[in-house]
């Protein structure tokens, strides 16, 4: 049974207001003693809700337009490591879009040359060179995005956790600056703000 299925996906641009009531609904398995039906945190569940976040990750964060090469260059969104999505982060992002830009997943086994095209990389907690993977996107606007315990000690941007039996999320503000992103309100004020 799918958690979040794709209706629930607003196709608005990221600046748009009608991307709100969406991103709320992802947003509900963040708060305190609200009920969502992706409460479960089985393994392929939370999987599924962080492939929806990472899309919405698209409407709530800000990247600076020289990103792009040109009118048509794709939004990238790459996995690094071992993709635990499976299908779904696909079947999110089908069709969509960021201000024109048609959004694409990339695979990465290793970190390679061209892994710095991504504008979100998702580095899965299995991978064994998560510090040098940031170190290698580092002043880049890639938004770096992880399950690893260790992550934001590494200047990572934000990191999926489990508390409480829910999924939530924390961010490194501080990291996605320096990078060149900037953070929507809206999505600090439902994370928990990483200070070293």
């Amino acid at each position: 049974m799918q958690i979040l299925k794709k209706p629930f996906i607003s196709r608005s641009t990221k600046t748009g207001s009608a991307a709100i009531p969406c991103m709320a609904i992802v947003i509900l398995m963040a708060l305190p003693g609200m009920r969502a039906p992706f409460q479960e945190t089985s393994e392929s569940k939370a999987n599924q809700v962080k492939a929806v976040f990472l899309y919405n990750f698209t409407q709530f964060v800000v990247w600076p337009q020289r990103i792009f090469n040109s009118k048509t260059s794709p939004f990238v969104i790459g996995v690094l490591g071992e993709n635990t999505f499976g299908p779904y982060l696909n079947e999110v992002i089908e069709s969509e879009g960021v201000d024109g830009h048609p959004i694409v997943v990339r695979h990465y086994k290793s970190i390679t040359h061209d892994v710095d095209e991504c504008q979100i990389l998702f580095i899965d907690k299995s991978f064994p060179a998560v510090k040098q993977a940031i170190e290698s996107l580092k002043g880049k606007p890639v938004l770096t995005v992880s399950d690893s315990e260790n992550f934001m000690r590494h200047a990572g941007m934000l990191r999926f956790y489990i508390e409480g039996g829910k999924l939530r999320i924390e961010i490194n503000q501080e990291a996605s600056q320096k990078s060149g992103l900037e953070v929507s309100s809206k999505l600090l004020r439902i994370a928990t703000l990483y200070r070293e």
